[in-house]
């Protein structure tokens, strides 16, 4: 009532916009966090053997790595044909100090002929490969490629935190951290390697066809 004794509405609460609630940022997820840190961990596991094999390749094509030696082919045949074609040539490989002798070894698609010495590398596991330029440009190539493809996954992860806004004019920067700045620095990574990667394997095709024309 007011002071003349008359009787008042009550003053009207403020009621919550139900939309601007829908909004709001949620608290993240612990399933959905522990998900997206095993997926995590699963995406660098994979990367980091990935980049191994890429690595190993790039050292005995550089002569980096394996027992240096020289390979006389016996003979060489081929199988399959089109892009399935396997040239495989046997013969006996002997290392540079004379201490290895394999009489069984065995290559596929190298630049060997029968009867004709060629310089070869013994890799630890046992199998024989051929130092080649284009060979280590190739995994050079693969490497940042690798490397690309983990980042675009690992947007997968920093995407599924639930307080992570997409789209809706939002900047991605504002996002808390460090999702904000993992979804601004995970693609350019991507671009970056993408496009490394294919001046890598651009160089490793004029190696190879300035090689087979030499």
């Amino acid at each position: 009532m007011d002071r003349y004794g008359r009787a008042t509405e009550p003053e009207s609460q403020p009621t919550q916009d139900p939309a601007g609630a829908r909004d709001a940022p949620r608290p993240p997820s612990v399933l959905r966090t522990a998900l997206g840190v095993l997926f995590s961990i699963g995406v660098l596991a994979l990367a980091t053997w990935l980049i191994s094999l890429t690595v190993g390749g790039f050292a005995y094509a550089t002569k980096l790595a394996g027992v240096p030696g020289t390979f006389v082919a016996t003979r060489c045949h081929t199988t399959g044909a089109g892009k399935a074609r396997v040239r495989t040539c046997r013969g006996t490989f002997t290392s540079v100090d004379g201490g290895l002798v394999d009489h069984s070894a065995s290559i596929d698609n190298a630049n060997v002929d029968v009867g004709k010495p060629a310089q070869l590398r013994r890799e630890s596991g046992g199998g024989y490969t051929q130092p080649r330029a284009a060979t280590a440009a190739l995994e050079v190539a693969g490497t940042f490629g690798i490397v690309a493809g983990a980042a675009v996954l690992l947007c997968v992860p920093c995407v599924m935190v639930r307080r992570v806004r997409i789209g809706d004019g939002v900047p991605v920067g504002t996002n808390p951290p460090p999702w904000g700045f993992l979804l601004r620095l995970l693609p350019g990574l991507f671009a970056g390697f993408l496009v490394l990667a294919a001046l890598s394997l651009v160089a490793a095709l004029l190696i190879g066809v300035v090689g087979a024309l030499i």
